[in-house]
């Protein structure tokens, strides 16, 4: 058995491996520790007398008692030959070892290798100079390791009678001290070779086999490769859940690194419950005080500072702290980890001088265990700026930042690139120059991009969780090009957001993943950066290839000795060359070059230019500001308003209150117009504005725009409106009247769903045909039994391009597996597998059931308010009819009637006809007036407040909720 670096226990020949693990991300070791003092004391007089008793008390985790039984029988073997007082030596050292003792277990390894440094045993030597190796390590010693495992491997690779086991448990820890050094194509070369040749060994389960997918699975973490990460932790745990005893150390490690993983993607619960199960285990096999525990501890630190609880979270990095600074040696990497994540702690409460005092220890502590190169350099060189940065001391923050964003971009991990990247496109903000800003901006978010590109079979909830985590800088990066009046570009990285939310909808990999275009004089920049680190990577890879050589023994040429040199020398010339480039960036576009880009047509403006009396408004939120685009045909500007989003948010959700409360708006509706409608009111005059095509984010989604008031009459009264969907593309041009409608109901309800008595009424008023001759569209009705998953997907088949759905649809935020649609027989269909349905015949897409475009409510992010519909119309549907919130059943049928009725004239124009009809008494009540739909999980019923007979339906909440997506031509 074996974990991330390994060791053997050795035996006479057969040889016997067992195997401790010192993990070189997580720390941790395999096998049980030490077991509880009294049954380790009968352990110790029942088991056999010898070498055979020590291995027994070793794998029972009596450490104890194995160091002590070794150490007896040393003695007793003074005058025996060398293998037998090497083999003990090695078991007094693995023993050691466990029990944290690293300065005699080195005592013991060396005595060990020293014994056979001449003689017939040299296979043996080699596996005791691995374990010896994975002990250097174990102690920060990286350079050495390196040069310990090379000679192991050359050893085991030759010798006669060399255990396999051996080698591959050599060629694992060299990849992972690689690893850690930042050499990942080296790490990856060795990994794989381990796991080949144990799969080859033992089988596709065994515990080697998990050892080397779990060191794996480390270096793809690091590399942000999440979606072959996950799986390869994964596989590692079930491997070791099965072939492990109970509480076995290898499966907390594993634990460990899946809570990691999930830890990075912002599945910060599922993270807390992953690393407190390891923290458990290892609290029941290992000593007090045994740095294991510290990795756990810190892990958990990590957790409560991700979600704010930052009082709760500083006691264990404390705790973490203080037991690796007694346990490890000064200046391990280790303790730079937990110095790294406290000083983070204290920025975040505010204590930036406590903060600077353990990010500059960190510092100190990674350049000099990692090297200056190194992306965990980088990591805490930019939080240290960041505070320097907070406490006005803008130069050293920047010039900080700025070799932090080098040093990420010649490591080649994108994680680090964009936190980098990010910082220092923010320290450019701050200075005043808004391009460099930009310029960098761009390249951390396209480091994020790349991420996502490599994790496109992950869960698609763990890809949003991912862009939640990061999405701060996406938008601030729109913000920035919206000051400058680069529009287009904004509106691009808007739309990679989205894409986000379409992926996680229809777990498909092949949604788009667009990059940042650079433009203007950013492209030339750009491609000297490249060419920068292209060199800096090359020059990197042969020194590596070098070194590797060196290590492995081979005697360098004259001439090879001065190339190593010289390019030892180029790293840090190299690292000088690209902060003087960074920092030389002159981006400002001469004026004709300026032009061009501030005319740079967006997909919005292209989109209005189909309708006249179209004006496109895209609202970027901002945390202290919103700004708003408008787009025509003939271009598009921006306005500012200075709102926070935390009061945005208030308004949004006072409005949606009142509205489903049905009590008084206009307070709340007319608040939201002043900063959404009123800043940009006198240019929808001058553009002659009939038709509103509004592209929104965040909770803007949740708003019914249609409310909004002047404090004279409703937006709907002024202009027809349309969400546009800029995921799911553009849709065809011109409008169609010949619409053939499918009309699909579930009228009698089921389980946890209520009867709905106004739907067979709604379809029969929609639905004409011979039996129903007073229908508005021509078609089909289905209507309870006969709508079921077949029906649907008959509908769906071609022979109809409307689809007219009335049902109920029980929404749950952030869950489209269990969020679902009523079938009239009772069944239910999910919102991922509507989703992935061919719409290519359709023209529109009806969804006259609850709360079918809702997010669940304003905490949420509103990306499923326009999830489904980018989904159809990404699957071809022209456009999309839904609500959002739970719909009246009369009310509601009244109005579908009066939107077929005039679909003539155009989507948009028909729905705000029909909303008109119930706003202004036109349309009479019915006298069923049953909500439709189950709420969405969590949510009140709406109050009942009474209502003007002649007006029945005149409330926002009748006819404000429904949304039209796509296409509204």
């Amino acid at each position: 058995m074996r974990c991330s670096t390994r060791k053997c226990t050795l035996q006479s020949a057969p040889l016997r491996r067992g195997a401790l693990v010192l993990g070189v991300l997580s720390v941790l070791v395999c096998g049980p520790a030490s077991a509880a003092q009294p049954e380790c004391a009968k352990e110790a007089a029942s088991v056999a007398a010898g070498r055979s008793g020590v291995l027994a008390l070793y794998d029972k985790g009596c450490y104890d008692e194995a160091l002590q039984r070794a150490s007896s029988l040393l003695e007793a073997a003074a005058d025996r030959d060398a293998r037998t007082q090497a083999l003990l030596l090695n078991d007094a050292a693995v023993a050691s070892e466990k029990l944290g003792r690293y300065a005699e277990a080195d005592a013991f390894y060396q005595r060990a290798v020293g014994l056979l440094q001449t003689g017939p045993d040299a296979a043996l030597a080699g596996t005791i100079a691995g374990n010896r190796a994975v002990l250097q390590y174990r102690i920060g010693e990286y350079e050495v390791a390196l040069k310990a495992y090379s000679d192991a491997i050359r050893i085991l690779e030759t010798a006669p009678g060399a255990d396999p086991s051996a080698l591959s448990a050599a060629l694992s820890g060299l990849g992972l001290v690689e690893q850690t050094l930042g050499r990942h194509d080296d790490a990856a070369l060795h990994l794989k070779r381990a796991l080949a040749l144990d799969e080859k060994l033992h089988g596709a389960v065994h515990a080697d086999v998990a050892t080397d997918l779990s060191n794996l699975g480390d270096l793809y973490r690091v590399l942000g490769d999440f979606d072959r990460a996950l799986p390869t932790y994964q596989r590692a745990y079930e491997i070791r859940s099965k072939v492990l005893p109970p509480d076995h150390a290898d499966t907390a490690n594993s634990l460990s690194k899946l809570a990691y993983a999930y830890e990075n993607l912002g599945q910060n619960d599922l993270a807390l419950k992953r690393y407190r199960d390891a923290l458990a285990m290892r609290e029941r096999v290992l000593p007090p005080g045994h740095p294991f525990i510290a990795s756990a501890q810190s892990s958990i630190g990590d957790i409560l500072r991700r979600t704010g609880q930052l009082d709760a979270a500083r006691p264990w990095y404390e705790q973490a702290l203080a037991i690796r600074r007694a346990a490890l040696p000064a200046g391990h990497a280790d303790i730079a980890d937990t110095l790294h994540n406290l000083g983070w702690l204290l920025q975040l409460q505010g204590d930036g001088k406590g903060a600077e005092q353990h990010y500059r220890e960190a510092l100190a502590i990674r350049e000099q265990a990692l090297g200056a190169g190194h992306a965990r350099t980088a990591d805490t060189m930019a939080r240290l700026a960041s505070v320097l940065a907070a406490r006005g001391e803008a130069a050293e923050a920047l010039s900080l930042a700025q070799r932090a964003f080098a040093i990420a971009r010649a490591a080649g991990v994108p994680q680090i690139e964009f936190q980098t990247g990010a910082l220092l496109a923010a320290r450019y903000r701050a200075a005043g120059r808004t391009e460099q800003a930009v310029f960098i901006g761009k390249q951390a978010v396209n480091a994020m991009q790349r991420i996502r590109g490599q994790s496109r079979t992950l869960d698609p909830a763990l890809q949003r969780s991912l862009m939640q985590e990061n999405g701060a800088t996406y938008r601030e990066l729109a913000a920035w090009l919206v000051d400058l009046g680069r529009l287009a570009e904004a509106e691009q990285v808007l739309t990679m957001l989205k894409e986000v939310e379409l992926a996680d909808l229809v777990q498909r990999s092949d949604v788009q993943r667009t990059q940042a275009d650079f433009v203007g004089a950013e492209k030339a920049a750009a491609q000297q950066g490249d060419a920068l680190v292209a060199s800096g990577l090359a020059e990197a890879t042969e020194l590596a290839a070098l070194q590797r050589r060196q290590r492995a023994g081979e005697k360098l040429g004259d001439i090879e000795l001065v190339r190593l040199q010289a390019l030892k020398l180029r790293q840090v010339q190299w690292q000088v060359e690209f902060e003087q480039w960074v920092n030389g960036l002159k981006l400002a576009p001469a004026a004709a070059e300026r032009e061009e880009i501030l005319h740079r047509g967006s997909d919005l403006q292209t989109l209005v230019r189909r309708d006249p009396g179209a004006v496109g408004l895209s609202y970027i939120v901002g945390e202290q500001r919103l700004a708003i685009v408008l787009a025509t045909g003939r271009g598009s500007f921006g306005r500012e308003v200075a709102i926070s989003r935390v009061e945005l948010n208030r308004r949004i959700a006072a409005l949606r209150q009142a509205i489903e409360a049905r009590a008084d708006v206009l307070p709340a509706a007319q608040a939201l117009h002043q900063v959404l409608i009123a800043p940009v009111a006198a240019d929808l005059a001058q553009a002659k504005a009939t038709t509103l095509v509004l592209a929104l984010t965040e909770s803007l989604r949740y708003l019914p725009f249609a409310a909004l008031h002047d404090g004279k009459q409703f937006l709907i009264e002024r202009f027809g409106l349309a969400h546009w969907l800029q995921a799911g593309g553009v849709p065809a041009s011109g409008p169609l009247t010949d619409w053939q409608v499918a009309g699909l109901g579930a009228a009698r309800g089921a389980a946890g769903f209520k009867p709905l008595p106004a739907v067979p009424g709604e379809l029969a008023r929609i639905v004409r045909n011979a039996k129903n001759p007073d229908g508005t569209l021509p078609g089909e009705m289905k209507l309870d039994a006969e709508f079921d998953r077949d029906g649907l997907e008959d509908a769906l088949s071609g022979r109809y391009n409307v689809v007219h759905i009335a049902s109920h649809f029980d929404f749950r935020p952030g869950d489209s597996n269990n969020s679902v649609l009523l079938l009239g027989d009772g069944h239910t269909i999910s919102l991922r597998e509507l989703a992935a349905m061919d719409y290519l015949s359709l023209q529109l897409l009806t969804l006259s059931a609850c709360n079918t475009a809702n997010g669940g409510g304003i905490n949420e992010n509103g990306a499923e308010v326009e999830g489904l519909a980018a989904a159809v119309r990404r699957q071809g549907a022209r456009s999309v009819l839904a609500s959002l919130w739970p719909v009246a059943d009369a009310s509601t049928a009244a109005l579908m009637q009066h939107f077929y009725a005039g679909h003539g004239v155009g989507r948009a124009s028909a729905l705000r006809t029909a909303q008109l009809s119930l706003l202004r008494g036109a349309t009479k009540a019915a006298a069923d007036e049953s909500a439709r739909g189950a709420t969405v999980a969590g949510a009140a019923a709406p109050k009942t407040a009474a209502a003007d007979p002649a007006r029945p339906w005149a409330h926002p909440y009748f006819w404000a909720p429904f949304v039209l997506s796509g296409d509204w031509l």
